[in-house]
This record gives C-alpha cells, structure tokens and sequence, in this order.
C-alpha cells in the first residue's frame, strides 16, 4: 500500500488538560471506481491526451462544419462537393479554394471538412 492512501487519525482518549496516551487509527486504502482508475491512467499519459485533443477537435470540426465551410444557398444536400467547372487538371491552392482543387474541380477543403461528418456518421458516433 502506498502512504497517500492511507489516512492516519490521532485520538486522544481523554479530554483533560493532562497528557494521555494517544490512540492511532488507519482507514482502509482509498477505493476508486473503474471509471475513475481509467481516467486518471489516461490523464497520466501524454500520448492518450494527444489522442484525446485530435479526436475532440475531429468533433469539433464535424458539428461546426456549415459555419466552417457553408454550402451554396441552392444546394439541397451539402455533402454534395461543389464543383468549379469541368477541367481535367487539378488547381493549386488559391484564394477562393484553400487546398485546392481535385480533378473535376471538386472543392478539396469543403470535402474535407464535411468528410469528417461522414466519417462520423458512417461510425455511427454521430
């Protein structure tokens, strides 16, 4: 057993003025639930927290995608990539298209960005 999980205790078993001979009590070891024994393992560990925070801001992304990446007003579905024309060859990144463009001119960073929705949905976290 370890010292800090024991509580030691003196009582005196007289309460006059004239010294007495103490009396030392233990309480049992702390009991922790398997919950919390799990969370204080993964909080010590600084690969799990890091682990912690990529997957946090994946849902971060995922629940903030419209205002991260709004679709057009006319589409119906915005898991729909929106094109930028019909061109074979990819674009470079640009003002108007933060990563890119794929073949086809699809939207790399909109994909992105409402994949991880996707990815969450067919998880089925979401």
């Amino acid at each position: 057993m370890r010292d800090k999980d024991l509580a030691v205790t003196i009582f005196y078993s007289n309460p006059s003025p004239f010294p007495t001979t103490p009396i030392i009590t233990r309480s049992l070891p702390r009991q922790d639930s398997e919950p919390a024994k799990s969370l204080r393992r993964l909080t010590r560990n600084p690969l799990s927290i890091i682990g912690l925070i990529l997957v946090l801001a994946f849902v971060g992304i995922a629940i903030f995608a419209p205002f991260i990446a709004p679709p057009a007003p006319s589409v119906r579905d915005p898991y729909l990539i929106p094109r930028d024309g019909f061109k074979s060859e990819p674009q470079p990144p640009n003002a108007d298209h933060i990563f890119g463009t794929t073949e086809g001119q699809y939207d790399i960073f909109y994909g992105v960005i409402w994949g991880t929705r996707t990815a969450f949905l067919a998880g089925g976290i979401d």
